[in-house]
């Protein structure tokens, strides 16, 4: 007995609310022979229905019309309730289902409330224009359970139509929240949906092909005139170009879905419209969501700021799962459109061979979701890195940024390494390879090996750290970055010089704030001969000891130093509290005492 038919109403409606999640064709009890699964595993079917043309069939109109009214009689069965027994049940699950749905929704309406204005007035507008179209298809889905097995196909055709709807009103609204501007505008997705709708219903009744191909090509000959009119209104009213650019598309393929009709592909030429409005779908709702992320940026990061690792992860996972959620848009065409899940499992298994290696659709969306997952990751890692100081304050700070840039080097690594698995490439062969390459290239590539074994020993050693003031030969400056291969240091002058890491290791240096940010430095001064020296070194103390960055312990020191011709030289040895405000005090100090010993009658030589 199927899973849904009998029971009672509240439990059919509660598991159908959670099984119409499951992929097509997916059945708990196995049921290979309901049309979802052998939907599934038939797809040549649905790729030699669809190209079929009406010169293919040798049967004459009479035959195919007597044909199909026999199939709708024999359709009709399942394709809606039969009998007062079935309407009945329909009924109770549908009431059920709309009543819980209702609820929720106004559950859900009332809790936007607390949102910030004007975000709640925009969220209510959206769930009033979303939610009735979508809670509708959810029940309808709901209660379409059979008695015999499976669903009523026309409660599936009309679930898909109402969650089309739904998800075309939304994606619409969500654009216009995410944009700056707020003038009017007009939606594609609703000037394209009737004639989509009009092509799956022909679809469901799938009549003759002279038939078919006479009503789809008045559809698309109405959809065209109309086109043409709304164009030129667009136009004067000056329109935004995505809008009329998607109209545009739209007649391109009208124009070409009409060609296939005169040619005799009816079925086929209807594809094109559904095709057309998934992927504008996707697209609008990809960017309105994209859209909305920058917008509450600043606000989303100042509700992660006491959680940093939350806004690492909204920051690198936020734009891909947009696109990700934005994807689930196919979902109701799969249903709606007879063949989608064989046309999809066909289109993610296409590919082709090159050199061993099977490159195909599915394992590029794979290798693109590991893309973005390892990015995620090595977002979360920088920023727990960056904030490890602050739980261990014995770390220092300074090894922080090399650790990062080693950190997205690995995980890179590793991506590399499982796309290449995902491409189905011999990693056994290719390290082999790599053995064979690897004595060639040690002799072209002994340098950059030197320079990164190098950059290892100094991140960790930490000789040398970032913000740090170095020479090294005949370069002096601030350390700004230690990378794998160079150290980059930027000079008095602003200049960036990128030192190799293996100069560094091999050679002498001078770090003169690892240990500490106070130095030591003097400074020389020079009087007439004749001066009254123990004077001046009171007032050259005096000087020294009254300026604020001038540590009291140790203490600054005068010396008598030298006796030259025509003057007497004396010599302040001082400790400073930061290196890079060394040359600032010197020049304060020699203001100082330029007026000082001018006061006092003791001339500077």
């Amino acid at each position: 007995m199927p899973v849904f038919s009998g029971g009672r109403p509240l439990f059919r409606a509660c598991a159908l609310l959670f099984f119409m999640l499951l992929p097509p064709g997916a059945s708990l009890a196995g049921d290979a022979s309901s049309p979802a699964a052998a939907e599934w595993k038939l797809p040549g079917l649905w790729s030699a229905y669809y190209p079929a043309s009406s010169d293919s069939s040798p049967e004459t109109a009479s035959s195919l019309l007597a044909s199909w009214l026999f199939s709708i009689q024999e359709r009709r069965t399942s394709a809606y309730p039969q009998g007062s027994g079935e309407w009945l049940d329909f009924g109770r699950s549908l009431g059920l289902s709309l009543a819980i749905l209702g609820g929720l929704g106004g559950f859900i309406l009332r809790r936007t409330r607390r949102l910030p204005p004007p975000w709640d007035g925009a969220c209510r507008r959206i769930l009033l224009n979303f939610w009735p179209p979508f809670g509708l298809g959810l029940a309808v889905l709901s209660a379409s359970a059979a008695p015999r097995g499976g669903q009523y196909d026309l409660c599936v055709l009309l679930y898909s139509l109402l969650l089309i709807a739904a998800t075309a009103g939304l994606s619409w609204r969500l654009r216009l929240l995410s944009l700056a501007e707020r003038e009017k505008r007009f939606s594609p997705l609703k000037f394209l949906y009737p004639v989509v709708a009009t092509g799956l219903c022909l679809l469901f009744l799938d009549p003759p092909f002279r038939i078919l191909g006479l009503l789809w090509g008045l559809a698309l000959l109405v959809f065209l005139c109309a086109l043409l009119f709304l164009r030129r209104s667009l136009r004067r009213a000056s329109f935004f170009l995505p809008e009329l650019f998607a109209l545009d598309c739209s007649a391109f393929f009208a124009l070409a879905s009409l060609f296939l009709v005169v040619a005799g592909y009816d079925r086929l030429s209807i594809l094109l419209f559904p095709a057309l409005f998934v992927l504008i779908n996707i697209i609008m709702l990809g960017t309105a969501l994209t859209g909305l992320l920058r917008l509450g940026k600043d606000r989303l990061m100042s509700l992660c700021g006491e959680r940093p690792m939350r806004g690492a992860l909204a920051q690198t996972a936020g734009i891909p799962l947009a696109w990700i959620l934005s994807s689930l848009c196919l979902l109701p065409w799969l249903k709606a459109v007879p063949g989608a899940s064989g046309f999809l499992r066909d289109f993610l298994g296409a590919g082709f061979n090159a050199g061993g290696v099977r490159l195909d659709f599915s394992s590029f969306l794979l290798i693109t979701l590991l893309f973005f997952l390892f990015r995620a990751f090595i977002g979360l890692g920088r920023t727990s890195l960056e904030h490890l100081p602050e739980k261990f304050p014995q770390i220092e700070r300074g090894v922080i940024p090399p650790l990062r840039s080693m950190l997205g080097g690995v995980l890179w690594f590793f991506f590399i390494l499982a796309a290449l698995g995902l491409l189905g490439v011999n990693l056994t062969s290719l390290a082999v390879v790599a053995g064979g390459l690897s004595v060639g290239l040690g002799f072209g590539l002994q340098n950059i090996c030197n320079n990164m074994v190098s950059g290892l020993m100094l991140i960790f050693e930490r000789n040398i750290l970032v913000g740090d003031y170095v020479n090294i030969g005949n370069v002096s400056g601030t350390v700004r970055a230690i990378n794998i291969r160079s150290t980059t240091v930027e000079t008095s002058e602003r200049a960036l010089v990128y030192v190799p890491n293996s100069v560094i290791m091999s050679g002498q240096f001078s770090n003169w704030t690892r240990g500490d940010r106070r130095v030591r430095c003097s400074l020389e001064v020079k009087v007439a001969q004749g001066s009254d020296t123990a004077l001046t070194a009171k007032i050259i103390l005096e000087s020294a000891a009254g300026h604020p960055r001038v540590l009291e312990n140790p203490a600054p020191g005068v010396y008598f130093s030298e006796f030259g011709k025509g003057f007497l030289g004396f010599t302040l040895y001082m400790h400073i509290d930061d290196f890079d405000y060394s040359a600032r005090v010197q020049s304060d100090l020699r203001f100082d005492l330029e007026k000082a010993l001018a006061g006092q009658g003791i001339a500077l030589f």
